[in-house]
């Protein structure tokens, strides 16, 4: 096979230079490019592609075509050919690990239970049919051309699934229809601005957090609820008048607003409606200072800068602290003291002002009308509010109209796109469902339930990361930051984990810092990234590969040190041996010529 000459072309060292090369360049230009964007992206548009897959394979047809070109193999080209083959067993075990290998990350904290999920780079759909514990799961790529892998999912023999549609980034847009069983008030409302060249119009809903509110143009519009005469007449107070001279406590919880005298209820337990929340005001100081001992103090008894301390409750169960201050510029400080955090809204309202600098707050009173308070930089206003008749809350020319009032709203979500965000924004599948000649379809947002109700049936759909479940659980004992003998520059972190292993009745420890792994039954745990901020806070990368893939490139290995070794030093073992009498011929030979 000498002079064939496509073995030639194939096993020349042109070729094999020029493969190394390339190959050196794409895999530096990989490593950039993960550090830029992610293991993930690595992945699918590098090591898993075709053209660096056949990069190599051609380096193994080349190996092998090298190795061809001295057939008949002699004695001598035992080492070479071996050694050849270990690389080519090499190649085959790395292209293996790119295809069937798994790698995640897993995030541990210390003081919290032992965990065994770890967040893969893919992207999976699970679907589960509560009603018969029918479940699929299947990981989903999507393509350049936007086209969907695998296009349909099957759930029993009865329900049938599509991927049909793939959006990079979207958006909730809200919508609100009249004929609620339930009082749910919502509002309509467009902003408009000549100058500014503006023009928006959305929805407010009262009773949802996210939704009662909105920033718009120069400041915030709200949309709240009163709860009775005193705090209507507290809402539309104009600057100046004596009731507004004594600094108001101004409560947000759940779209409703409750307004009380801060002075007046000082260490008084305030019942904030059927909220199920209490409140109590612990402190409070008209003209707030600091004084030498870093305590809060007043200095004087005139309500130039009132800050007060509120405590707000849920039964026993929760608490949380709230530090107000009357100046916009000085953000509330809030703590939870005992139990979950509560989504409350607290402000401490000046005389003659409101909680922000410039916004927009348009409340429902209990006769069921509307009203507002806008505040800008030089002026304040308030008054009622009539659908459809606009009025200028002081922002440059911006006009502010009320469209329509909803008393029992329906709130509905519609998945909109939304403009691809650099940042990453949030994906969604359109998954359509077919049972008989029934059909439903829904869009799955990423990491949000979906619910698709077919022939009497729920299905629940869920697009999001993909989760490899571990054999033995993985625990965070301690977590510990290396600095600098003399400073405070960080020199190393290492996070003290357990293995448990329960069926086995394996237990062990280990310490994972940056380039020192730990294994544990075949997987490989290397330190990813901390959080300075929580230092009792690791992630984890975790690695594991197929068994035959580890086999291979154990093998590989063996054979090349074997090649090795057998090419240089075996060299003379093999030429002692002798290739058809060759050698022992020509020292035969020089032998005689020096006794002649």
């Amino acid at each position: 096979m000498a002079n064939n000459p496509i073995l030639k072309a194939f096993g020349s060292l042109k070729l094999a230079v020029f493969l190394l090369t390339t190959l050196a360049v794409v895999l530096a230009g990989a490593t950039f490019y993960e550090a830029d964007t992610s293991s993930k992206a690595a992945l699918l548009n590098v090591y898993r592609t075709w053209w660096f897959n056949g990069l190599l394979a051609l380096l193994a047809v080349n190996l092998t075509a090298s190795a061809l070109t001295r057939w008949p193999w002699k004695r001598r080209h035992v080492g070479f050919v071996i050694t050849h083959l270990g690389i080519i067993v090499i190649l085959g075990g790395c292209s293996a690990a790119f295809h069937y290998g798994t790698e995640g990350m897993l995030s541990l904290h210390v003081g919290q239970p032992p965990s065994s999920s770890v967040r893969l780079d893919d992207e999976a759909i699970t679907v589960v049919e509560p009603a018969t514990g029918q479940r699929v799961k299947s990981v989903v790529r999507v393509r350049s051309n936007g086209a969907i892998k695998p296009h349909e999912l099957r759930l029993g023999s009865n329900l049938r699934l599509t991927l049909d549609e793939f959006l990079p980034n979207t958006r909730i847009e809200h919508e609100v229809t009249a004929g609620g069983t339930e009082p749910n008030p919502a509002l309509k409302f467009r902003l408009q601005s000549e100058l500014a060249q503006q023009n928006v119009s959305g929805w407010l809903v009262a009773s949802l957090p996210e939704q009662s509110r909105a920033s718009l143009g120069p400041a915030n519009v709200q949309f709240v609820v009163l709860g009775d005469e005193s705090q209507v007449a507290a809402f539309t107070n104009v600057a100046g008048d004596s009731a507004s001279a004594k600094p108001q406590l101004q409560i947000v919880v759940g779209g409703k607003s409750f307004t009380f005298d801060v002075a007046s209820n000082l260490e008084k337990h305030l019942t904030l409606g059927d909220t199920g929340l209490g409140a109590h005001v612990m402190g409070y100081w008209p003209d707030f200072q600091l004084d030498e001992n870093h305590k809060p103090t007043s200095v004087s008894d005139d309500p130039n800068n009132p800050a007060a301390v509120v405590i707000v409750s849920r039964g026993d169960e929760d608490e949380q602290r709230h530090f107000v201050f009357a100046d916009p510029q000085m953000p509330p400080i809030v703590r939870a003291t005992r139990g979950k955090p509560i989504d409350v809204d607290v402000r401490l309202v000046a005389a003659g002002k409101r909680s922000t600098p410039t916004g927009l707050t348009v409340a429902l009173g209990p006769d069921q009308k509307l009203y507002y308070a806008a505040s800008s930089k030089n002026a304040f206003k308030s008054g009622t509010l009539e659908p459809g008749k606009a009025v200028e809350p002081g922002w440059m020319d911006f006009q502010f109209t009320a469209e329509r009032f909803v008393a029992n709203a329906i709130v509905s979500d519609r998945i909109e796109p939304a403009p691809v965000d650099p940042e990453g924004g949030v994906p969604a599948m359109r998954v359509t469902v077919y049972s008989g000649d029934a059909r439903g379809s829904t869009w799955a947002r990423f990491g949000e339930p979906a619910f698709i109700e077919i022939g009497g049936k729920v299905v629940h759909v869920m697009y999001s990361p993909d989760a490899m479940q571990m054999p033995f659980t993985v625990t965070l004992e301690n977590f510990e930051v290396q600095h600098d003998e003399g400073s405070d520059n960080v020199s190393g972190w290492t996070s003290h984990v357990i293995f448990e292993d329960a069926e086995r009745g394996i237990t062990q420890r280990a310490a994972i810092w940056m380039n020192h792994p730990a294994w544990f039954e075949g997987y490989k745990f290397s330190q990813a990234s901390w959080n300075p901020n929580d230092l009792q806070f690791t992630v984890l990368q975790v690695k594991k590969d197929p068994q035959f893939v580890t086999w291979l490139t154990w093998a590989g290995a063996v054979l090349i040190v074997s090649g090795v070794a057998l090419m240089f030093w075996f060299r003379r073992w093999f030429q002692g041996k002798g290739e058809d009498g060759e050698v022992k011929t020509q020292s035969r030979t020089k032998k005689e010529m020096v006794t002649a």
